[in-house]
């Protein structure tokens, strides 16, 4: 799980769950009269130490099943590893479609991204009378760019126009140049499917600019 860097309440808070389901278990006498031992490494939201700390659990702890990982990117990383060992693993957060395709032993216990921007669609339809649509996303990240896609193709099915799809680089701090093109065809509602640090700076720079479009977010701007 991510315990530190840019997406750590994610990661803070799946931790925090696990601890106190484990310990209601350990107090029930464990499973198959055994007591639960829980291990948790920070991978730092990044696919590469969430790959290590993967090999660090399988081969020093050797662990029997895996919860997590949390965020999009690291569970399609760790999902391929878990498919590969036959290790049983469950994310209860990854919500990229591709995460459960890796093995029959890899499950989730949330929604998938394609759910989410379909609901968006209609929503922005049906709930706001929405006619026309604009999308802002990072073009590095399967979570951004599974919504995006996903509420664009519903959009267009509901009749709405989506007047701009404006991607930008992961980690980027400055969105100007892309909010300024949206603002020039001032949409009904952006989307803004990214996680809650961006959707920190893009609202500020969205309040800056003076857009007046109604705000559509999905699970990430939980935090």
């Amino acid at each position: 799980a991510p315990l530190t860097g840019s997406v750590a309440q994610y990661g803070v808070a799946v931790d925090n769950a696990v601890k106190m389901a484990v310990d209601d278990i350990n107090d029930k006498g464990g499973l198959l009269g055994k007591r639960i031992k829980y291990i948790s490494y920070d991978e730092k939201g990044d696919p590469t130490e969430a790959t290590n700390a993967y090999t660090r659990l399988v081969d020093q702890d050797k662990i029997v099943a895996l919860i997590g990982d949390v965020t999009s990117a690291p569970c399609e990383a760790v999902a391929q590893q878990a498919a590969r060992d036959k290790l049983p693993m469950i994310t209860p957060s990854g919500t990229s479609e591709a995460i459960t395709t890796y093995g029959e032993n890899v499950f989730r216990a949330c929604f998938i991204d394609p759910y989410q921007g379909q609901l968006m669609a209609n929503y922005a339809a049906k709930k706001l009378n929405a006619k026309t649509a604009a999308i802002l996303y990072d073009s590095g990240d399967p979570y951004s760019t599974g919504i995006a896609d996903a509420f664009e193709e519903a959009a267009k099915k509901e009749g709405m126009e989506v007047t701009n799809k404006e991607g930008y680089a992961s980690k980027s701090t400055d969105f100007k140049t892309q909010l300024t093109k949206i603002k020039g065809k001032n949409p009904d509602v952006l989307l803004i499917p990214v996680y809650y640090g961006d959707v920190a700076l893009i609202v500020d720079q969205i309040q800056q600019q003076g857009i007046t479009s109604k705000l559509l977010g999905a699970d990430g701007c939980d935090g």
